[in-house]
């Protein structure tokens, strides 16, 4: 099974949002069905997934968005 990612929310807009991952130097789009209930700030830590964009074709986004060392 593939570990997840880690990283740091770059910014969030309400709609979607941004996030640095620990090991790439791009930031990774999220949208907001993906992000964790309650609210989410820059500077929040977080695992995810990466997955193809369904919406951009050879893109990769974020799924499953959750605080890090949550559930």
């Amino acid at each position: 099974m593939k570990s997840r990612e880690m990283g740091t929310v770059a910014s969030f807009n309400g709609s979607y949002c941004w996030i640095k991952p620990d090991t790439a130097e791009r930031d990774v789009f999220a949208h907001a069905s993906e992000l964790p209930e309650g609210r989410i700030h820059r500077g929040d830590r977080v695992e995810f997934d990466l997955a193809p964009d369904s919406f951009k074709p050879g893109k990769m986004c974020a799924k499953r968005v959750r605080f890090a060392g949550g559930d």
